[in-house]
């Protein structure tokens, strides 16, 4: 069986990637900076697995192609890097946005469930679930 490369470490590293991608986005382009960054040999299909890179890379491909048809050119080599630095910045924070959402949707759609369940105390449950966490003691 092939070593998992896509895991919690390597999944921000992936997805900063797509962030900072600038030019023509393709699967197999974008499979083969992976592999290079990571230094160990991926393909698209398993990349293409996991919805989180590819509903990144969709919106990813959406933004470039938005910037491609607005973008003028420009001689101030610090005026393109500070754009490209922007562009980067905002496709993560775009990002992160939707996977803030996402979370937003998975909670309220646990509460829900939660509530349906027989047997379960919401005013026991909200006490437990607001219990700090414990006081983490480190030599």
């Amino acid at each position: 069986m092939p070593k998992k490369v896509v895991t919690k470490d390597t999944m921000p590293v992936i997805l900063h990637q797509l962030d900072k991608w600038t030019g023509d986005l393709d699967w197999e382009s974008f499979a083969q900076q992976v592999s290079k960054v990571l230094g160990q040999t991926i393909k698209w299909r398993g990349l293409h697995r996991y919805p989180q890179i590819v509903e990144a890379f969709n919106e990813k491909k959406k933004q470039l192609k938005e910037k491609a048809q607005e973008s003028a050119s420009t001689n101030d080599v610090t005026l393109e890097l500070a754009l490209k630095e922007i562009e980067m910045l905002k496709a993560k924070n775009h990002r992160l946005e939707l996977q803030v959402k996402r979370f937003q949707e998975q909670y309220v759609r646990w509460l829900e469930n939660i509530r349906k369940m027989p047997g379960v105390d919401m005013a026991r449950l909200d006490t437990q679930l607001d219990k700090p966490l414990p006081e983490v003691k480190r030599d």
